[in-house]
């Protein structure tokens, strides 16, 4: 697999203390590829960029500074793009009233240079992520390809709220996007899924209710959770014994259950769960997904959301499922 005589096709976007990118790029190099990383936050102070044209062909290049790597984009096959930040202004000297003009052109260069590499392969697109990471959206869609989703309002009318509500269940309320509030300097509360009861969502202020989008959902008796992650056509399933941990330690979310020793062990699943997930990710024109599930008493399959950039580095320790080689994979495949 070695292919050391032929130009860099493979841009791998990021952030340089990203560690899921580490296994992957060791893969590839490993095979005798080569691929340039592009670390965002130094866009302008580590790299030198160069963009014009030949007829109707975006041709140029990108240049680390620091290490002499070079991609020509041009020869770009594929990408994969996983948390990028901001470019930071490290430019000096540069006066005050130039720096908020700096930033606004350097992120405007940015969105725009991804979106002129649309006709590339890629993992993490910022068009089709963004679209699909509409929790809204994303309900609908796993309806339509299969899924049985729990039952589901977002809502601020406290009206449409009652009605939801039935006495004898508990919900779940979680939020749409907001991940933590900053309380003080040293100290930040995270948003995890809640369980409410009937009687705590009938207490609710409809004053306070209005203010925001209340994204509630039944809330189904676990046997287990599935975490399934997809790249490409490979499928690798992680079994979350989340019904072990106590409430707020990984119970009703098992992200909080990090830190108590939840369990991630592989598992199978049967051929119609993984086609359903293909067919989800192919409407939403995705190449990877992390999707949750939840399975009932009765073994009932229950879609919760698919992270298109999910994490997964856990699983594969956790697991020891080579989804790093199944990621270095997908990327050469234009071959």
């Amino acid at each position: 697999m070695l292919r050391t005589d032929k130009p860099c096709s493979i841009l791998i976007i990021s952030n340089e203390h990203d560690i899921h990118l580490t296994s992957v790029i060791e893969r590839l190099q490993k095979w005798g590829f080569s691929i340039f990383r592009l670390n965002t936050e130094y866009l302008f102070s580590k790299y030198k960029i160069h963009i014009t044209y030949i007829n109707d062909q975006i041709v140029g290049s990108i240049v680390n500074v620091v290490s002499g790597d070079i991609i020509n984009i041009q020869d770009i096959k594929t990408i994969w793009e996983r948390r990028p930040m901001e470019p930071m202004n490290t430019f000096s000297p540069v006066d005050d009233e130039f720096l908020e003009i700096i930033g606004v052109e350097q992120k405007s260069f940015y969105r725009q240079f991804r979106h002129a590499l649309a006709h590339c392969r890629w993992i993490g697109n910022p068009l089709s992520d963004l679209k699909a990471s509409s929790k809204i959206l994303q309900k609908s869609i796993a309806r339509k390809v299969g899924f049985i989703v729990p039952k589901t309002i977002i809502t601020n009318n406290f009206d449409e709220l009652k009605l939801f509500i039935d006495e004898a269940s508990d919900y779940i309320v979680k939020p749409l996007k907001a991940d933590s509030i900053q309380i003080d300097d040293d100290n930040q509360m995270v948003f995890y899924a809640r369980k409410v009861t009937a009687s705590q969502l009938n207490l609710i202020s409809e004053n306070g209710f209005r203010n925001a989008p209340n994204y509630i959902q039944e809330y189904i008796e676990k046997k287990y959770e599935i975490r399934l992650t997809i790249v490409g056509n490979k499928a690798f399933a992680a079994k979350i014994d989340s019904k072990a941990m106590l409430e707020g330690q990984g119970k009703e979310d098992w992200r909080e259950g990090y830190d108590f020793g939840v369990k991630f062990t592989e598992m199978q699943l049967d051929a119609k769960l993984i086609n359903n997930c293909m067919a989800f990710l192919k409407e939403l024109d995705l190449n990877f997904g992390c999707f949750d599930f939840i399975v009932n008493e009765n073994d009932d399959v229950f879609f919760l959301e698919c992270n298109s950039n999910g994490q997964w580095l856990w699983i594969e320790e956790d697991t020891k499922m080579d989804i790093s080689g199944a990621i270095a994979e997908w990327l050469i495949m234009y071959e």
